[in-house]
């Protein structure tokens, strides 16, 4: 009780991704008088592990994780490991844009921001998600599929996932792990069937992705290779 009490009276750090001045001035206005601390982007660097208590909730627009945008959820996770995701969008996703939001800690429309924005960021700082019932719905039935198609890693390929990331080739990985190169070949191909890509690249950020939203953390390797 202590720690929650103190948690609510800490002001809780708000970062803002790519939304434009209009929309933050607006944001930033709904925010007014209320008990949170709007940062940028280099002092939300700053904060990271300076306050346990204080939780930094990253806004993000839309537009920052679209297909073919540089940005994923892995790279925020990675540039961001202690924050909570909160996205604004100007409709629900689309059922192709699901996979790439697995991950995200909530989810509000632009124009329920008046209602909804404060109350989703104080869910979020309080540990709790933030999503549109129709978004649970969509992940509650994704989950289900996802287990039909026996969509689960081995301990093999939850090795090899973190090494792929790091751009080591199939030697390299065979290396490291002290197998054979067409070992690695094959748990890689099983792991390219199973999460229907064609390339590392999406095998990468859709297995972590859905390990994500599973698990509410990214791969325990991978976080230690980024923080060597």
């Amino acid at each position: 009780m202590r720690n929650q009490r103190n948690s609510a009276s800490t002001p809780a750090p708000v970062c803002f991704f790519g939304q434009n001045p209009i929309s933050l001035n607006y944001l930033t206005h709904v925010l007014r008088g209320q008990e949170f601390l709007v940062l940028d982007e280099d002092r939300a660097y700053e904060h990271q592990g300076s306050s346990p208590l204080a939780r930094l909730v990253l806004v993000l627009d839309e537009a920052l994780l679209a297909p073919g945008s540089r940005l994923t959820m892995r790279s925020l996770r990675t540039r961001f490991p202690e924050a909570k995701l909160l996205m604004l969008g100007t409709a629900l996703p689309s059922a192709e844009q699901w996979h790439l939001l697995r991950g995200i800690d909530g989810l509000v429309l632009y124009s329920e921001a008046k209602e909804n924005l404060i109350p989703a960021l104080r869910a979020l700082r309080d540990g709790r998600m933030w999503l549109p019932r129709q978004m649970l719905e969509c992940f509650a039935r994704s989950g289900i599929q996802a287990d039909r198609q026996n969509r689960h890693f081995t301990k093999r390929e939850q090795e090899i996932i973190p090494l792929m990331e790091q751009g080591l080739v199939n030697k390299e990985i065979a290396a490291k792990l002290g197998i054979a190169e067409k070992t690695v070949k094959f748990h890689a191909s099983n792991l390219y069937a199973k999460l229907g890509v064609h390339d590392r690249n999406s095998a990468v950020d859709l297995a972590h992705s859905l390990h994500a939203f599973r698990n509410r953390s990214p791969f325990p390797m991978q976080r230690a290779a980024r923080a060597a």
